[in-house]
């Protein structure tokens, strides 16, 4: 019976630590019944250990993804079961392979490769086609973000580090003797010190840069109900109403969120569709302000420019059109600058593993609706403002700010700002945008940077530099804001070499993997 409620009880207290209401210190040894049920099948004896480690691990993951994310059911139940099973499957898997290397290595030897495995899994986890990071354990202080100010240097992967060697250190405290205060001092230190320097850098720090003043437009529109079914005109009028409100005599940029316009913009259309009218007439007469709205957006290629890629839709005369979920900028002096998203959500926005999976598309999904197809680019863009040239702007779009080393690419091409654009009404009124809006929150300790956030039903509102909300407007409400956001320039540590130590373990943990076994067999 323990057996089975040791890994249950590691899913109840990652949990109970979980943003946006969790107590992050359970973090630290949320992890400690796993390792007591490792050391508990190496020593019973039953046979299929490295199985029943794997299915019992599998079922504390599980419950500890169920619990965190089992808000995306209200956007895709299929999804939802795929997220939550397939998440905690790959987090079974890692722990597995710590399982089998500390047979082959011994359990100290074993505990540093569950390092390299966990942070690699995480680096990998961001940037494949099943990419999921929402729970990488450095997420887990996003609602105590005072603890955390460090990230500047290390980002979330350093707060997955903490949470790891705190628990092995509350293990080994506990096998060697519990009764004993000093046994936890390597644990407490390791907690205590970067806490203290973090509480004194959160309030010591000043927000650096020049000050500009943003509205953030919060149109509060039913996703399912109101903004694919009501005209897009209508919509922006709306809308631009809302920001007229706003714009005062200071203000230099004003945000809409993703997908601001429902239907459909052409690539030589940008400059006279009706759709973008409304948004137009907010910079009539005010040669100082620029406007960052969300758009879909439709662009033909020419076939001499082939091939084609996977998730374009290739013409009968060869040419291809791609569509994306974009971010544009409309500037005073009628010039357009444009941003595709480039972090798709797996399903609804990009289909998975299109270059071996594409030629079934048809046969596997043929029954199953809501499975995008999307472009996306390469590289990343910023907006300049054309004339506050310290004003420039990273077009951050939804799900992309859950991506700390993604969001590192903007503020090395010269973003002194993060202006995340976002629809979280998929969700409903539920965990899911709070954190997501708590995540935002790492971004802009980790590169010092100021955060601008216009979402369509909320939270809309400004991130300082320090992580600090403020001027919000809260979810389900119709509106605008307005505040002011400094402008830094200076690089931080993570924002020059984002996740290093995700590279770092990725390339040594198989060198880790392959030195097990061939210890194993050398000691036979």
């Amino acid at each position: 019976m323990r057996s089975i409620l040791a890994p249950l009880l590691s899913g109840v207290l990652l949990a109970l630590a979980w943003p946006v209401h969790g107590i992050p210190l359970l973090l630290f040894v949320a992890l400690v019944p796993l390792f007591w049920l490792e050391e508990h099948i190496r020593k019973d004896g039953f046979s299929k250990k490295g199985l029943r480690f794997f299915m019992l691990s599998w079922s504390g993951f599980l419950l500890f993804n169920a619990l965190t994310t089992w808000w995306v059911w209200n956007s895709t139940a299929g999804g939802a079961i795929l997220a939550i099973v397939c998440n905690a499957l790959f987090m079974a898997l890692v722990f597995l392979l710590y399982f089998k290397t500390a047979g082959r290595l011994g359990a100290f030897r074993g505990k540093v490769s569950l390092v390299f495995f966990w942070l690699a899994f995480e680096y990998a986890h961001l940037n494949w086609d099943l990419s999921w990071p929402w729970l990488q354990l450095g997420n887990g202080f996003a609602a105590w973000y005072p603890m955390i100010q460090w990230y500047e240097w290390t980002g979330v992967m350093g707060g997955t580090l903490w949470v790891l060697v705190a628990n092995m250190l509350v293990w080994k405290a506990l096998c060697s003797n519990p009764r004993r205060v000093a046994s936890f001092a390597p644990f407490l230190l390791l907690v205590f010190i970067p806490s203290v320097w973090s509480l004194v850098r959160y309030f010591t720090w000043e927000d650096k840069g020049e000050v500009v003043e943003v509205v953030a437009v919060q149109p509060n529109i039913d996703p399912y109900t109101e903004k694919f079914k009501t005209s897009a005109v209508v919509q922006a009028e709306a809308m631009t109403n809302l920001a007229q409100q706003g714009i005062g005599p200071e203000t230099r940029l004003v945000l809409f969120p993703e997908t601001a316009v429902p239907s459909s913009i052409w690539h030589q259309d940008v400059a006279s569709t009706p759709k973008l009218r409304f948004y137009r007439a907010l910079l009539e007469n005010r040669p100082e302000i620029s406007v960052i709205t969300g758009v879909y957006y439709i662009q033909t290629f020419p076939f001499s420019e082939g091939p084609a890629p996977l998730s374009a839709k290739v013409l009968p005369n060869g040419d291809f059109v791609e569509d994306y979920n974009s971010a544009l900028q409309l500037n005073p002096d009628g010039s357009v600058a444009i941003y595709h998203k480039s972090k798709l959500v797996p399903g609804p926005e990009t289909f998975p593993f299109a270059e071996v999976l594409k030629p079934f598309q048809e046969t596997l999904l043929k029954n199953i609706h809501g499975v995008g197809d999307m472009g996306k680019q390469k590289e990343r863009s910023v907006f300049p403002h054309p004339t506050q040239a310290a004003l420039v702007a990273a077009p951050v779009i939804c799900y992309e700010s859950v991506y700390g080393d993604f969001v590192t690419e903007y503020i090395r091409k010269g973003a002194t700002c993060i202006a995340v654009i976002t629809n979280d009404a998929w969700w409903g009124d539920t965990p899911g945008h709070k954190q997501l809006l708590a995540y935002t929150r790492l971004r802009a300790i980790e590169n010092r940077r100021s955060v601008a956030r216009s979402a369509n039903t909320g939270i809309s509102g400004f991130i300082n530099q320090r992580g600090d909300s403020y001027g919000t407007l809260g979810y389900l409400e119709r509106g605008w804001v307005k505040d002011s956001i400094q402008l830094n320039s200076d690089l931080t540590l993570y924002s020059r070499s984002g996740d290093w130590m995700g590279r770092l373990c990725l390339l040594l943990a198989p060198l880790l993997w392959l030195y097990g076994l061939v210890h194993h067999k050398l000691k036979k």
